[in-house]
């Protein structure tokens, strides 16, 4: 008992702050062209905000600039292209008198993490299965309905959630007027690690930093 006591005293008396979890919250996950399609829509709608909002830069013609030729990067400025013409606004073709439109995507990759399952969701396919199996004993009817309960069940496990990645990106869009910013915006997504390729992101490093005592 006296161990237990210290051993408890001792943790009261962390030296360092012990670490705890964020709250629960959602995080998109890119996985198909129609997802750069969504963001290129939502960035064009921010676009047309922006330059709405300033009555000097009503008619003035953007420049949207390709930073590489990665898939990501080649899809998003056509998607991003179509949806500003297609809301009246100018688009130059080569950089002249316009505001500039830029965009880079960071990546940042982790190497070990734990994601618990959402609240409930192992209590819901559980109560399901036991549904399930108690329903099956009464009669074809019911079993149909208890097969029902069970796909939504899975439905919701495996329709509407999905692991996280080890691999993020943060995309960020910036539009500029004489070198003073316009807009500047930053989205961040999962992503899979195998679609790294189609991003041509640069990795996101820490600088080391050295302490030198006088």
């Amino acid at each position: 008992m006296g161990l237990i006591a210290l051993l408890g005293a001792a943790g009261c008396n962390s030296q360092i702050p012990q670490p705890v979890t964020y709250p629960v919250t959602t995080q998109h996950k890119m996985q198909a062209a129609e997802h750069w399609n969504i963001l290129a829509e939502e960035t064009a709608e921010r676009v047309v905000k922006a330059v709405g909002d300033r009555d000097d830069l009503q008619g003035r013609a953007i420049h949207i600039d390709l930073p590489n030729r990665s898939a990501f990067a080649v899809a998003f400025h056509d998607l991003l292209t179509s949806h500003l013409v297609s809301r009246a606004m100018q688009i130059s073709v080569e950089q002249e008198d316009s505001l500039v439109l830029t965009y880079h995507v960071s990546r940042v990759t982790h190497h070990w993490r734990f994601n618990r399952p959402p609240p409930g969701l192992l209590t819901s396919i559980g109560v399901g299965i036991t549904v399930l199996h108690e329903l099956e004993k009464v009669g074809e009817t019911w079993s149909y309905v208890a097969l029902s309960a069970a796909g939504l069940i899975a439905d919701v496990a495996v329709g509407h959630y999905t692991w996280p990645s080890d691999t993020e990106i943060i995309i960020t869009v910036e539009l500029t007027e004489n070198n003073r910013y316009v807009l500047h915006t930053s989205s961040i997504y999962y992503i899979n690690d195998p679609d790294v390729a189609h991003y041509g992101a640069s990795s996101v490093g820490a600088t080391p930093l050295r302490v030198v005592n006088d």
